[in-house]
C-alpha cells in the first residue's frame, strides 16, 4: 500500500510558512520520501495569505494534490480559507488561543505560549513542524538534524531555541500519532527547483554569462547563479532593464561566450525587437521565459501555461528557433545544457519555457549526473581552420542554413554583424535575389534540426 500525505501551511506573510515547509521538505526526503512543494503568495511587498503545500509519497510525486490531508492554520482566516479543501478524514492543526474552530476532527495548540516558553513568538511555525512530525510517527533525530543545518549560521541561541519549540510541538501531540509515515530506506536524493536545476544544466553545459532583470517567478535562477558566480566563474549581470538585458547577451555571445538570459511574459515583449536581432546575426542565445498569467502585469506570482504561441511567433518577420519546454524538475536540468549546445550548433535563439509552479516548485529528485554532458560549440572556427580558408564569409550559402563563425579578433575573421538585411559579408543589401537566399538559408537550419 502506497504512503501518501498531502500537509498545508497558511497564515499571513511574515508567519515563516516557507521556512517551516521546508524543513518538513527536508525531514521526509531525508526519511526516505519523494516530496513536491509549492508556496502561494501574493503580489505584495508586504503581508497578504500565504500558503506552502506539501505533498509526500514513497513514490515519485510531481504536483500537488487537490485536497489536504492536514491544515496548520496560523490564524482564523486560513481555516476559512482553506477549510473545505481538507479531506473528510483530515486533520486541521491550529491555534487555539486565537482561532476557533467547531464541527471538524483537529488539533488546538496554543502556539503563542509555546513559542514564548520557546525564546521568540515567531518559533510558533517551529512548533507546528515538531506537531506533524508527531502526528506521522516520525524520527524526531533526523528534524534535528535539519535545524541545526538550517539554522547554523544564526547561533547557538536561536539554533537551541528552534529545537526545544520543535520539541514542546511534538511532546503536546505526541500520543495521537495516528498517520504512519515513519522513515523509509533512505535515498541518495536532493531538493530542488527548477530554477535552480536549469541554472545547474546550464553551468554543466558551459554557461558563461547570464543576464536578467529580476521578474517572478524567473528571479531566483538570478539569485542562484549569482550566489555560484565567483565559484562556477561566470559573469552574472542585473541589468537596468530587459532590453539591455537581451543587448548584453547577444553582445557577450558574439565575442565568443555562452550566453543565457531569464524573464517572464512581460519581461520578453521588451526583448522582441532584438530578438530579431540575434536571429538576423544569427547569435547564439538561450531565453528563459517562466511563464505567469498574462496579458500584461497579469498575475505576478501566479503558475500559467499561454506563452507558447508568444514566443513561437515573436518575431519582425519570420526566422528559425527552438523551443523547449521541461515538464519537471529533471528535464528542466537536462534542457539547461542542452540548449546550450543547440544555440551555438544552430545559431539561433532557443527559448525554455517554463513556468512558476515548476520553477518556484520543490521537488525530490536523484542527483544529477554530468557525465556524459558535452560542450559542442558547432561551427566555431578556430584558428587554426580559419587559416586554411582564403576568403571567409560569415554567412555564406550553405545547404545546412549554418554557416562558419568567427569571434572578434581572429586573424582573417572580419566580418559586420549588420541589423539589416546583409550579404554573405555582412554589408546591407536590399537585393531582392540576396533577400531570398539569406532567408532561405537562415530557414533551413530547422530542416537541418528536424
Amino acid at each position: 500500500m502506497n504512503k501518501k500525505l498531502s500537509i498545508k501551511i497558511a497564515g499571513e506573510a511574515g508567519f515563516g510558512i516557507k521556512s517551516s515547509g521546508m524543513m518538513l521538505a527536508r525531514i521526509f526526503m531525508r526519511s526516505g520520501y519523494h516530496t513536491f512543494e509549492n508556496l502561494e503568495y501574493p503580489s505584495l511587498i508586504r503581508g497578504g495569505h500565504n500558503t506552502f503545500q506539501l505533498d509526500i509519497s514513497d513514490e515519485e510525486v510531481g504536483s500537488n494534490t487537490e485536497n489536504i490531508d492536514i491544515l496548520i492554520a496560523l490564524n482564523q482566516e486560513s481555516i476559512k480559507k482553506h477549510l473545505d479543501e481538507v479531506n473528510k478524514k483530515g486533520i486541521i492543526i491550529y491555534d487555539n488561543e486565537n482561532s476557533k474552530l467547531d464541527g471538524k476532527d483537529n488539533i488546538g495548540i496554543p502556539l503563542t505560549t509555546l513559542a514564548k516558553e520557546s525564546g521568540h513568538i515567531l518559533m510558533r511555525n517551529v512548533i507546528t513542524v515538531g506537531a506533524v512530525l508527531a502526528l506521522t510517527n516520525s524520527d524526531l533525530s533526523i528534524a534535528i538534524k535539519v535545524i541545526r543545518d538550517r539554522f547554523k549560521n544564526k547561533g547557538k541561541e536561536i539554533v537551541n531555541g528552534n529545537i526545544k519549540a520543535l520539541k514542546l510541538g511534538f511532546n503536546y501531540i505526541k500520543k495521537k500519532n495516528i498517520i504512519n509515515l515513519s522513515p523509509i530506506k533512505k535515498k541518495d536524493n536532493i531538493l530542488i527547483e527548477a530554477n535552480q536545476a536549469i541554472s545547474l544544466g546550464a553551468l554543466a553545459g558551459g554557461l558563461n554569462f547570464y543576464a536578467a532583470y529580476p521578474m517572478t517567478p524567473s528571479s531566483s535562477i538570478l539569485h542562484y547563479l549569482a550566489s555560484k558566480a565567483k565559484e562556477t566563474n561566470t559573469i552574472v549581470k542585473h541589468a537596468e532593464d530587459e532590453i539591455s538585458v537581451i543587448n548584453m547577451a547577444l553582445g557577450a555571445s558574439h565575442v565568443g561566450a555562452r550566453s543565457m538570459i531569464g524573464t517572464s511574459g512581460g519581461g520578453f515583449s521588451l526583448m522582441v525587437e532584438s530578438l530579431g536581432l540575434n536571429s538576423i546575426t544569427e547569435t547564439p542565445l538561450v531565453i528563459i521565459n517562466v511563464q505567469r498569467p498574462g496579458p500584461a502585469t497579469g498575475l505576478p506570482t501566479w503558475t500559467e501555461q499561454g506563452d507558447l504561441q508568444f514566443v513561437l511567433r515573436a518575431a519582425q518577420g519570420d526566422f528559425p528557433r527552438i523551443i523547449l519546454a521541461p515538464s519537471d524538475v529533471e528535464e528542466a536540468f537536462e534542457f539547461g545544457h542542452k540548449a546550450m549546445n543547440l544555440s551555438e550548433i544552430y545559431q539561433i535563439p532557443v527559448i525554455i519555457l517554463l513556468d512558476k509552479l515548476i520553477s518556484e516548485g520543490h521537488k525530490v529528485v536523484k542527483k544529477f549526473n554530468t557525465k556524459g554532458i558535452k560542450i559542442n560549440r558547432g561551427k566555431l572556427l578556430t584558428q587554426v581552420q580559419l587559416n586554411k580558408i582564403k576568403n571567409y564569409k560569415r554567412y555564406k550559402l550553405t545547404a545546412d542554413g549554418i554557416s562558419l563563425r568567427t569571434i572578434p579578433g581572429m586573424k582573417n575573421g572580419l566580418y559586420i554583424a549588420n541589423s539589416d538585411e546583409h550579404d554573405t559579408y555582412g554589408f546591407s543589401c536590399e537585393d531582392s535575389k540576396n533577400r531570398i537566399e539569406q532567408v532561405d538559408k537562415r530557414q533551413r537550419k530547422l530542416e537541418t534540426f528536424l
